[in-house]
């Protein structure tokens, strides 16, 4: 089991509004089967501030998803949200 760890940083909320803009729903790893679980948060210090935490099988199972169609259309519906591209690493 391989752990991964990306923060995600979203463009801060326009003065109308009281949050950040949340990217749109989409498959997300969790739909994978060879990712074990996954969870999201955020903390209120950091409103714009996601931590995703997916265990994988292993890193070549990560890295198979990365190539999948799904994770193209995920990052092409949230890419918009993104400050900066997600930073994430493994364990």
């Amino acid at each position: 089991m391989v752990r991964e760890i990306a923060r995600i940083d979203l463009r801060p909320a326009p003065p109308a509004r009281s949050k950040p803009a949340r990217p749109p729903r989409a498959r997300c790893s969790g739909a994978q089967p060879d990712a074990a679980r996954w969870s999201c948060y955020a903390r209120r210090k950091f409103p714009e501030r996601y931590w995703l935490l997916v265990e994988w099988d292993s890193v070549a199972a990560h890295e198979a998803f990365r190539r999948t169609p799904d994770f193209a259309e995920w990052r092409r519906l949230v890419a918009d949200c993104f400050a900066d591209a997600p930073r994430s690493s493994m364990a």
